[in-house]
């Protein structure tokens, strides 16, 4: 479905909200900095599609390295850094 921006109607005035949980830590975050080298963790298909990029993602922002192998039910992933 496209959008119609024709009817898209501009608004001033409106202030942006603040962000939520700006300051507090993840819990994803926290957990992923608490692994070892070698510890891993499994995140079955059922939690979502988009699981491994999630994850992945969330690695990123909490500066460790994780590999990840898809198995039959779903990811597992390892910390290697």
């Amino acid at each position: 479905m496209a959008i119609d921006f024709g009817s898209i109607q501009i608004e001033a005035g409106i202030e942006l909200p603040a962000r939520v949980n700006v300051d507090k830590p993840s819990k994803a975050k926290e957990k992923l900095q608490a692994m070892e080298v070698g510890d891993s963790f499994f995140v079955p298909f059922s939690a979502g599609k988009t699981v491994r990029e999630s994850v992945m993602r969330s690695a990123k922002s909490a500066e460790v390295k994780l590999s990840s192998r898809k198995l039959a039910e779903g990811f597992r992933f390892w910390r290697v850094a």
